[in-house]
């Protein structure tokens, strides 16, 4: 009927949020801007001009237009940052979730693999390099991702599982 009649109602929820996270679906929030915000903004884009060789930075400027979703910005800003600082794994995992927002699930993929390649043990890039490959189909990627989030003891392996009995 709704696909989850033989998973127990936590499951639905879980395969549920981990439909709507393979997907993209940027959290609920107003859709305008608040003065704070666009204070925020203003001050780091006048940062930015005075000191553009920051990665630090450009990577705050990214995350001000990230959480006003405004993804190309923030993408802008996160790969100069990463042009200053190309081993930050930080800032390849913030590229690739505005990448994977914007459903370029390509270089979403590669971001996280760049990520994983700079820090191994980083759970996070793990998880969602496991939903992205799922939404490509590379299973198997998602099944290798599921099992070393499990070594780490990390629940969200159970998610990763979960898609595989829709």
């Amino acid at each position: 009927m709704n696909g989850c009649s033989d998973i127990p109602t936590w499951g639905c929820i879980l395969v549920i949020l981990a439909a709507l996270l393979a997907a993209g679906a940027p959290p609920a929030r107003e859709a305008q801007a608040t003065i704070k915000e666009e204070a925020q903004l203003d001050q780091a884009l006048q940062e930015a001009a005075r000191c553009p060789g920051s990665a630090p930075v450009q990577v705050t400027v990214g995350d001000l237009y990230y959480r006003l979703f405004e993804y190309e910005l923030a993408i802008e800003h996160y790969r100069k940052a990463q042009v200053i600082a190309p081993t930050s794994p930080d800032i390849s995992y913030k590229l690739g979730l505005a990448y994977g927002t914007l459903k370029e699930t390509d270089k979403a993929i590669a971001a996280f693999r760049r990520v994983l390649e700079q820090a191994p043990d980083n759970r996070n890039a793990l998880y969602q390099l496991g939903l992205l490959s799922f939404r490509v189909g590379d299973r198997a990627t998602t099944r290798v991702c599921a099992s070393q989030l499990r070594e780490f003891k990390d629940s969200r392996a159970e998610i990763l599982d979960l898609l595989f009995e829709r």
